[in-house]
């Protein structure tokens, strides 16, 4: 997909997490608890049409494939 690739830190896992399937990463996301936050600018890349088009074709798929 044509976003920007930013590197995700993955750590060591306990079995805890891994029955669960809760995986801890580090990401560019600043989250605070109870702060409301609508949206953050990760990066400032320009789409071209066909890009936009292909990035949301994809977004409909999985929408489509859960139902």
């Amino acid at each position: 997909m044509p976003v920007q690739n930013n590197p995700v830190i993955q750590k060591k896992e306990s079995i805890g997490e891994v029955l669960c399937g809760d995986r801890l990463t580090n990401n560019l996301y600043q989250l605070n608890f109870r702060q409301n936050k609508n949206e953050e600018r990760l990066c400032q890349k320009k789409l071209r049409v066909s890009e936009v088009r292909k990035f949301r074709d994809a977004i409909l798929i999985l929408c489509n494939s859960k139902t």
